[in-house]
């Protein structure tokens, strides 16, 4: 009796045993892959520029909010000055 595999289906064979150790990290690096992109669990590891673009990104929000902050104090002056020409005149 033939098996359902045997009439024109090729075999599926497993995939090779992968090395560990440091060959492997090595030949990865030189093929451009990162060690970390070849895990079965999805890690996320930020990279340099990942640091870099946060970095960034709160450096600007720390200036627009002092920028807020002098526009603010600016304001308030600026009718305080008026409220006492007011009196002044009076």
């Amino acid at each position: 009796m033939r098996s359902p595999l045997a009439a024109g289906t090729p075999s599926v064979q497993p995939p090779p045993a992968r090395s560990s150790g440091k060959g492997t990290e090595g030949s990865l690096l030189q093929k451009g892959i990162a060690p970390h992109k070849t895990n079965a669990i999805k890690e996320y590891i930020m990279t340099d520029m990942d640091w870099l673009m946060y970095a960034n990104i709160a450096v600007w929000i720390g200036l627009g909010a002092y920028l807020a902050f002098l526009l603010r104090n600016q304001i308030a002056l600026n009718r305080r000055v008026a409220q006492l020409e007011t009196l002044r005149n009076d």
